[in-house]
């Protein structure tokens, strides 16, 4: 059923669902009435998946993981977010958190800066980090 909006001196005095059919008698005692239209479904981005840590690290090639251990010795940052992951507290990685996108993008510039991943790669290797599918 569609949703109305009562109208009378230019304020909304209620909303209503009620029959098409109805209106005309409703406009006997208000200035107008509008159908209410919903908002267009806004599109949900897809979600992305929630791995363990194991399935995390696999998600990268060995030579990345290696270059990585190497890198986490002179890389602030690098090793900050890689510690978090090795908690032993962490037992799942949330993919759709922007922290964690936010270390694999790091993760995966610094490689792209060492050669070990190709720049015309990073947008590809990101995206399969990201889906957590293993490597």
């Amino acid at each position: 059923m569609p949703v109305y909006r009562l109208i009378k001196d230019d304020v909304v005095v209620n909303t209503i669902i009620i029959d098409h059919q109805y209106v005309d008698e409703l406009l006997e005692t208000y200035d107008r009435v509008e159908e209410v239209f919903p908002p267009e479904p806004e599109e949900i981005a897809p979600r992305l998946p929630v791995v363990p840590v194991a399935q995390f690290y696999l998600s990268f090639k060995l030579a990345e993981l290696a270059k990585i251990k190497e890198l986490r010795n002179s890389d602030l940052m690098l090793d900050s977010f890689f510690k978090i992951v090795d908690d032993l507290r962490t037992n799942n990685i949330d993919l759709n958190l922007s922290s964690i996108q936010e270390g694999i993008n790091y993760a995966v510039e610094q490689l792209v800066l060492a050669g070990t991943i190709l720049e015309e790669d990073r947008k590809a290797r990101t995206d399969s980090i990201l889906s957590g599918v293993l490597e």
